[in-house]
C-alpha cells in the first residue's frame, strides 16, 4: 500500500486544493462583498508576517506526515484522507497568503471567519483524533482481556 498511499495522498490533496481555490476564485469574482481578508492565522492568532513562523509550521507538519507514512501499520485510507485534508487546507490557505497577502474567508459564523480550507483542516483533525482514540481503545481492550 505504500506506493499507492503516496499517490492517493497527492491526488486527493490536489483535488481538495483545486476545489478550495476555485471556490475562492468564484467568490472573489461573483460575490466580492462577502470576502473577509483574514490576515490572522488559525483561531485568529495575530500573524505578523513572519516567514519564520510559517516555515516552522510547515516543517513541523511535514515531519509529522513523513513519520506517519513511515509507520505503515497506522496508514490506511482513513488516515491518509485525514492527513490530506489537513495538508490541503493548510497549503491552500498558504497559497492565499502568498498570492493575495491574506487568507480569503467567506463564511462568517459570528465568532469565526472561515473558508473551505479551514473546514478541511478541522475535519482532518477530527477524523485523525477519532482514529487515535479508537486505536487506543482497541489496545486497552487487548491488554485488559489478555
Amino acid at each position: 500500500m505504500k506506493k499507492n498511499s503516496y499517490l492517493y495522498f497527492f491526488i486527493l490533496s490536489a483535488i481538495f486544493i483545486l476545489i478550495d481555490q476555485l471556490i475562492k476564485l468564484l467568490i472573489i469574482r461573483i460575490y466580492p462583498e462577502i470576502i473577509i481578508a483574514n490576515e490572522k492565522i488559525f483561531f485568529d492568532i495575530i500573524y505578523n508576517g513572519s516567514e519564520l513562523l510559517m516555515a516552522f509550521a510547515l516543517i513541523a507538519f511535514f515531519i509529522f506526515v513523513i513519520r506517519e507514512f513511515k509507520s505503515e501499520k497506522s496508514m490506511n485510507y482513513k488516515s491518509i484522507t485525514a492527513l490530506s485534508l489537513i495538508f490541503s487546507g493548510g497549503l491552500s490557505n498558504l497559497i492565499d497568503r502568498l498570492e493575495r497577502g491574506a487568507v480569503i474567508d467567506y463564511l462568517n459564523l459570528y465568532f469565526w471567519r472561515i473558508n473551505l480550507a479551514d473546514i478541511y483542516i478541522l475535519a482532518g483533525i477530527i477524523i485523525y483524533l477519532i482514529m487515535i482514540f479508537k486505536n487506543q481503545k482497541k489496545k486497552f481492550k487487548s491488554i485488559t482481556h489478555s
